[in-house]
């Protein structure tokens, strides 16, 4: 760290390690029609990496090791044929994100959230493809769905909670083995989600997603599959 004279936390901080265990389950189901994916996890992390705000008198934000922390969840991934030409597909992931450390510096006490954590997060998407060729590919229609829980955006007394937010995104096209032209428009609903809320920094900053955005596009491949 670059720090300067009143500075509390320690100039300089260690390497963290990230142990992970899963137990999980892949299938296929009539032929591919369906597939399902179900895993656990378990990640104990020590003596881990953040920045924080340091406590002395003079505003300073430094990475420091501030102790371990243990992260449990599952994750589900879900797809299916519903007809012919419309598939479907949705994935979840829940979790359990928490210190075990105790750090009075910085206000810090076991079981406390991890910050941008969010408990829960997913997406559903539908695409239709139409059967029938045409100058030597299909048209298609996609849209997808996506939602992201609430984060903290730090650790300790002067974190600040994140509201959730969620995006829509639509696409439409023509794709063929080596070329494809589409339109699409990215958040659809025009959200202003929170990204990033810095409210523990002067003068403060909100970082957030981008507006509504629409285009058109092309795109050609050459020399593959």
């Amino acid at each position: 760290n670059v720090t300067r004279p009143g500075v509390v936390l320690p100039p300089d901080y260690d390497a963290d390690f990230l142990d992970n265990y899963e137990l999980g389950f892949k299938s296929r189901w009539a032929g591919g029609r369906y597939t399902l994916n179900l895993t656990a996890f378990r990640m104990e992390w020590n003596d881990y990496q953040i920045e924080v705000v340091d406590p002395g008198p003079l505003f300073a934000v430094v990475v420091a090791n501030v102790g371990d922390a243990e992260i449990e969840g599952v994750s589900l991934d879900f797809t299916t044929l519903l007809f012919d030409s419309l598939d479907f597909g949705i994935n979840l992931q829940l979790l359990d994100p928490k210190t075990k450390a105790d750090n009075p510096d910085i206000g810090l006490t076991p079981g406390e959230r991890l910050p941008f954590s969010s408990k829960e997060k997913g997406s559903v998407w539908v695409e239709y493809t139409h059967p029938r060729e045409f100058a030597g590919g299909n048209f298609y229609a996609r849209y997808q769905w996506s939602y992201m829980g609430n984060s903290l955006n730090g650790i300790g007394d002067e974190a600040v909670l994140q509201p959730a937010y969620q995006l829509a995104d639509a696409k439409i096209g023509l794709a063929t083995n080596d070329w494809e032209i589409y339109a699409y428009v990215d958040n659809l609903t025009n959200e202003r989600a929170v990204l990033y809320d810095q409210q523990g920094a002067p003068p403060g900053v909100v970082t957030v997603n981008a507006p509504r955005t629409w285009g058109l596009g092309f795109s050609k491949s050459w020399g593959g599959n």
